[in-house]
């Protein structure tokens, strides 16, 4: 009766042993089912964020009047996409405009992105001139790159004579973002003298500028075109935008 108590002790121990060495097995496998995991998601975690700086280098080189929001837009051989929102336009200083241009990395078709960058954009960093220098002729018209307080209309005109006393003139009328500033004239005057019908009449060149002070904004258009004129050859006509 004692070996039969002895014996069914055993074959409990050995049971309860199976019993915990399965439990922990089991406990092993979901802790490295969870490490895996863990693993995989920071690999994904590392590359949203390259795929982001990847985007935000390429976002800085984009000028600050061409900035735009952009869809979702996957990302070539890559199972990621991305996303840029930009901001509205506000005050960084009296002098320099900001947005912030979000960059947004998801993975495959999640809701959420997985790494996500706000960046800065100012008007004068992505402006690279001090100046915008346009030239036509008798007609200039260009959308200004950057943000500027002072629009310099220079003319140049040629005017055709007369045998006999004559006079020529051509004015050009300035304006920004639709708003007329003023005009720029050219004129000249050749009066015929001397007996015997002498000609003194010549080709005249004349040059005349002004400059108008005028806020104007990066996407402004500024114009400058002839609007009236008197024996006018043709006007080479430059526009200047400074600070």
């Amino acid at each position: 009766m004692q070996r039969k108590v002895r014996g069914s002790s055993l074959i409990m121990s050995t049971l309860i042993t199976a019993f915990l060495l399965t439990g922990l097995a089991v406990k092993v496998a979901k802790t490295q089912q969870s490490v895996f995991a863990a693993t995989n998601s920071n690999g994904i975690v590392v590359q949203a964020q390259q795929h982001g700086e990847t985007q935000a280098s390429v976002l800085r080189m984009t000028k600050y009047s061409d900035l735009k929001s952009q869809s979702k837009t996957k990302i070539n051989d890559t199972e990621f996409s991305y996303e840029v929102v930009v901001s509205g336009e506000t005050n960084y200083n009296d002098k320099i405009k900001q947005r912030i241009a979000t960059v947004k990395i998801y993975y495959q078709n999640e809701v959420n992105p997985r790494f996500t960058l706000p960046i800065a954009m100012l008007s004068k960093t992505n402006d690279s001139a001090g100046c915008e220098i346009r030239t036509g002729t008798n007609s200039v018209s260009f959308q200004a790159v950057g943000s500027y307080k002072y629009l310099t209309v220079i003319v140049s005109s040629k005017f055709s004579p007369s045998d006999s006393s004559w006079s020529g003139s051509a004015t050009f009328t300035a304006s920004a973002a639709g708003v007329n500033l003023g005009t720029v004239s050219t004129s000249t005057y050749t009066e015929k003298a001397g007996s015997k019908g002498h000609y003194w009449g010549t080709t005249e060149n004349v040059v005349n500028m002004h400059t108008f002070a005028r806020s104007i904004n990066a996407g402004d258009t500024v114009s400058a075109s002839l609007t009236s004129s008197s024996r006018h050859s043709g006007s080479t006509v430059t526009l200047i935008l400074s600070n």
